[in-house]
């Protein structure tokens, strides 16, 4: 078992994390992880000891894009992005780690305090096995101690937030079985060719929560392909990224079944609107799962109930470093469109609709970067109807 494991945002936050201290996950290493990630020899820079760590051993491709820019690669890159001395708790990026640092080791411990979750340290080396949201989190607060610029803060505590978001990338793997079982019944979805500035995914959940609520308009459904196969992926506008077919474990290719299991679907449910960071939906869709004896101490609604618990806390720290910095004015003109968006992102995931309706209406008129206007527009309207729903 392991706790739960989830770079490329300009902003992210700070506090500190009360969140479920004993997140339990499985672990289990994939063949994608062992062709992308390799050992390497590090010296700590504090202690002077050598160790090893899993690094990065090639380019990993972003994917699809959540509507707050979070990446969904091949596997979850962000857990290999940074290094950390298993016996100080001091992360950098690679290539820096070597770097002279500016703290002692009692004062680098007084900073990152004790690790909290459990992953097998020893009294020696009390980090050794954390996870990726653990190196990102000491990383903000070894920014927050250095008082670095507030947007270089929260972009730490967001790519926390996303670490924890894309463990979902390995859980699917551990937890296949109920999966399988969650989404069986449920109707397979085609591509909506009109909406591709929604994550299929995304476009997935909204259609199984409207077929269990009983709300199946008879469009965007089709039966399975040939062999049971998945639609081809698509191409994303006018990016060279694709959108994946979902999840190998939640698949689209069962037949239709009108009495799908509520408690099993809703899983389900729940388990893809959290992969794409829809908190909200995601926690009322768990609760409606609760309601089946027996689902409240099952692995897989324990896991999804403490990623979504500890995303919020990142999140929470990200929102109030990135509304710092650009209440501040620490971020530039070019970028506040863009900034201001992503707060209204951050508000909105964690149920703050009427905060994230003024950030949006912020950052209506200026320039929004890699932001479709159309999406803003869209989300504007979601904070409105207080819906996912497309």
């Amino acid at each position: 078992m392991r706790t739960l494991a989830v770079c490329l945002c300009a902003f992210a936050v700070c506090l500190t994390t009360a969140a479920n201290a004993q997140l339990e996950l499985p672990f289990s290493t994939s063949p994608i992880e062992q062709k992308y990630v390799r050992d390497q020899e590090f010296t700590s820079p504090l202690t002077g000891k050598k160790f090893t760590a899993q690094v990065l051993s090639r380019p990993v491709g972003f994917g699809v894009r959540d509507f707050d820019g979070c990446p969904h690669p091949p596997l979850n890159a962000l857990a290999y992005a940074l290094v950390i001395d298993p016996a100080t708790g001091y992360v950098a990026y690679p290539e820096e780690f070597s770097k002279r640092v500016k703290w002692t080791t009692t004062e680098l411990a007084t900073i990152v305090g004790k690790p909290r979750f459990p992953h097998g340290g020893t009294a020696d080396a009390p980090w050794d096995g954390a996870f990726g949201w653990e190196k990102f989190e000491n990383a903000a607060k070894l920014a927050q101690s250095a008082k670095s610029p507030a947007p270089v803060i929260a972009n730490w505590w967001l790519q926390a937030a996303w670490s924890v978001r894309l463990d979902l990338i390995p859980a699917q793997a551990d937890f296949a079985d109920d999966l399988d079982r969650a989404a069986h019944g449920l109707p397979p979805l085609r591509r909506d060719p009109a909406d591709l500035d929604t994550p299929y995914l995304l476009q997935l959940a909204n259609s199984w929560a409207r077929h269990l609520n009983g709300e199946d308009q008879g469009t965007g459904t089709t039966p399975p392909t040939a062999h049971g196969k998945q639609p081809p992926p698509v191409s994303v506008g006018d990016k060279s990224e694709k959108r994946s077919a979902g999840p190998p474990s939640i698949r689209s290719d069962q037949s239709f079944i009108a009495d799908t299991d509520t408690g099993d679907g809703a899983i389900a449910v729940a388990w893809a609107y959290r992969a794409c960071g829809e908190l909200v939906a995601a926690r009322q869709w768990l609760g409606r799962a609760k309601a089946d004896p027996g689902m409240a101490s099952a692995p897989i609604y324990k896991y999804l109930d403490s990623s979504i618990t500890l995303e919020r806390d990142y999140l929470t720290h990200a929102q109030h470093w990135l509304r710092q910095a650009y209440e501040g004015g620490d971020i530039r003109e070019s970028q506040r469109g863009a900034a201001a968006f992503d707060l209204g992102e951050i508000a909105r995931r964690l149920g703050q609709d009427s905060e994230a309706a003024q950030w949006y209406a912020e950052a209506d008129g200026k320039p929004l970067g890699s932001v479709s206007p159309r999406v803003l527009e869209r989300q504007k309207r979601i904070v409105v109807t207080k819906s996912v729903y497309p």
